[in-house]
């Protein structure tokens, strides 16, 4: 009959089989296992992906946008590329190498500048970027509007009556009242008297003008402008079309007039 001993004597495995007299024993000792491979930990991108440190400051140094300067240097420290520490430093530098303009060359930038909503636009992004505090920026608007105060409604209505273009017209008002010189109300006034001074030709007259020309193509070109600017209709359009192939059954086959010669062109 056989017999199974396991033991554990100082760290050392010792297996023992006693059968009919004879003995094995098997030892293991567990201090001379080869250790387990370490975790290979991951390493940085290397020069040929990701740039170096130095050629990142080298570029940042060379922006010109102090908002995106800093948000650059934030996802470079999220991304453990560089440390808190590094970011403000870098910082630091770039404040030093871009000093911000004066109070007195933003005030003559603003002040040369023509239109109010570019205005508004350059103030907010210089208070954003902690150029200006909004106090300043409230200011120079203020300075900028004394100086460019907007035309007054009789000027504005004699600049509309003056137009020819009904769309235009209708540019301009809506131009005049997104910058808030006009309100939507004193835009559809103008419209209205302009529209009143300027009424569109009759349908009589649209017809003797389109059944006068000679070019199927100009013909074509003339209906389409009529139909975008709201004059007639496109069914309107399409009944000039017909009346106009029916009055000139040969326009198909009709010649291109031959270009005038250089003399011709030049004379």
């Amino acid at each position: 009959m056989s017999k199974t001993i396991l033991r554990l004597v100082s760290g050392t495995v010792v297996l023992a089989v006693l059968a009919t007299g004879a003995v094995g024993v098997a030892a293991a000792d567990r201090t001379a296992r080869e250790p387990a491979p370490a975790v290979e930990r991951t390493q940085r991108p290397d020069a040929s992906v990701a740039a170096t440190i130095d050629q990142i400051i080298e570029r940042i140094m060379e922006m010109r946008n102090r908002s995106n300067v800093v948000a650059l240097l934030d996802r470079l420290v999220k991304n453990d590329r560089i440390t808190q520490g590094e970011a403000n430093q870098i910082l630091k530098d770039w404040d030093e190498k871009h000093p911000p303009p004066s109070f007195a060359d933003i005030e003559a930038r603003i002040m040369a500048m023509k239109n109010h909503n570019n205005v508004v636009a350059v103030l907010d992004r210089l208070v954003a970027n902690g150029i200006i505090t909004q106090g300043e920026a409230n200011q120079l608007l203020k300075a900028w509007e004394e100086a460019n105060p907007p035309p007054s409604f009789e000027d504005i209505e004699a600049r509309i009556m003056a137009m020819k273009n009904h769309n235009n017209v209708v540019a301009v008002l809506d131009r005049l009242v997104a910058n808030g010189i006009i309100t939507q109300g004193e835009a559809n006034q103008l419209l209205k008297v302009w529209e009143e001074a300027n009424p569109p030709p009759s349908f009589e007259d649209i017809e003797a003008r389109i059944l006068a020309m000679k070019n199927h193509d100009r013909v074509i070109t003339v209906l389409d402008r009529l139909v975008a600017n709201g004059i007639i209709s496109q069914g309107e359009a399409n009944q000039l079309l017909k009346a106009w192939e029916d009055q000139h059954p040969d326009w198909q086959t009709a010649p291109t007039p031959p270009l005038p010669t250089t003399s011709a062109r030049t004379a």
